[in-house]
This record gives structure tokens, C-alpha cells and sequence, in this order.
């Protein structure tokens, strides 16, 4: 099943109270935010945010269910939201996510492409490769940008600002996240973190 659907079912389920995404970027962090808020609107469901002490709130007497979305790595929070028995969508960093991902339900973030894909082609029934591709590239300005093909479809042309630049360090933390996986050896692991600080030290040389 997709991310997309899999998080749609979370939210209609009424046995199931956690679930679990690994952001691996910001900018991937607020595509799946970005998501979560669509899909909350169009079901009716009121989404309060919070970081596991404070919740900001976003009431609205016309919904009738609510979610509480947490952005957290840390172990406290985490532990305090699980121990509640509220709908909740956590949000976290790789290493929390793999302490928690078999234990409630779960959602990779390295998956974002493909979550892009279905939301664009299977949710909004859009088919437009230009679009697709930019998206992929800038998660984070998805929504704004399939806005602005939506206004108007036919005279679209997509931003030319492509980052390459988190393309290819989203490329390298997939393979770090295989290599671990499937139990990499050392020397593999070490290259592809040399290779993701070498890149980030010759974009900020060059940016």
C-alpha cells in the first residue's frame, strides 16, 4: 500500500492511535506535514500541533474528530505521546524512527518520491511530467506548486529553480539507509558519509 493511502486509513482507523514518519529532511518534513493537513481538511478532521508538552491550537467547531501532529526526536516527548491513548502522527528523525517503526505503525520518508507521484497522479488525477518532476526535486514546494498548476493547467510552466543540491544528498542518505539495512559493511557506510559531507562542503563553497 502507498504512504499516502496507508496514512488515510491511519487517520479513519479507530483501533489504531500512533503513527510513526521518518522526515529525513526538513523539506521532506513538510511535504508529509503538508499531506497530513489535506487529508485532515477533506475527512474533517481538526489537527492540533504540538511538540509533546505545548499544543498549538487550530480548533474548529465544525470538525468532528481531531489529531495531535508531533515534531520530536526526542525520547521523553516520544514516550509521553505513546503512553496516551490520543490519535497522534509523530514526526522524527531516522534513528528515533527505527527505535519505534516495529513497534506502532510506521511511514518511510525515503519514500517521499513515489508519495509525490501517487498524490499527483492518483489522488489529483494530474498527469503532467514537468510538474511531477519539480515537485520531486523541491518536496517542500510541492503544494505551492501544484496550486499554481492548478489556477491554470493549460499555461503552466514550472520554476526553474531545481535543487540538485538536495537531490543528490537525499540520493546518498538512501544508500546509507540500504547499506544499513541490509548490513553494509563499515568501509561502505564510511564512504557514503564522506561522500555527503564532501557534497554539502563544495555546495557551501559554491552557493
Amino acid at each position: 500500500m502507498n504512504n499516502i493511502d496507508f496514512i488515510e486509513n491511519f487517520l479513519i482507523s479507530r483501533k489504531d492511535n500512533h503513527l510513526i514518519i521518518n522526515k529525513v529532511s526538513e523539506e521532506i518534513c513538510i511535504f508529509y506535514k503538508y499531506i497530513i493537513f489535506e487529508l485532515c481538511e477533506k475527512k474533517r478532521i481538526n489537527v492540533l500541533q504540538s511538540d509533546g508538552e505545548e499544543l498549538i491550537e487550530t480548533k474548529d467547531l465544525f470538525k468532528e474528530h481531531e489529531l495531535k501532529l508531533c515534531v520530536s526526536s526526542n525520547t521523553k516527548t516520544i514516550e509521553k505521546v505513546l503512553s496516551k491513548k490520543v490519535k497522534h502522527i509523530l514526526i522524527t528523525d531516522y534513528r528515533t524512527y527505527k527505535k519505534y517503526s516495529k513497534k506502532i505503525s510506521a511511514v518511510n520518508g525515503y519514500n517521499y518520491d513515489k508519495d509525490i507521484k501517487h498524490y499527483i497522479q492518483n489522488k489529483l488525477s494530474i498527469n503532467n511530467l514537468s510538474l511531477l518532476e519539480f515537485c520531486i526535486s523541491a518536496p517542500e514546494l510541492a503544494f505551492s506548486e501544484i496550486s499554481k498548476f492548478l489556477v491554470n493547467s493549460n499555461g503552466y510552466v514550472r520554476e526553474t529553480k531545481i535543487k540538485e543540491k538536495n537531490n543528490s544528498i537525499l540520493e546518498l542518505r538512501k544508500e546509507l539507509y540500504n547499506l544499513k539495512r541490509e548490513g553494509g559493511d563499515l568501509k561502505s557506510l564510511y564512504k557514503n558519509l564522506k561522500n555527503e559531507a564532501k557534497y554539502k562542503k563544495f555546495n557551501f563553497l559554491t552557493f
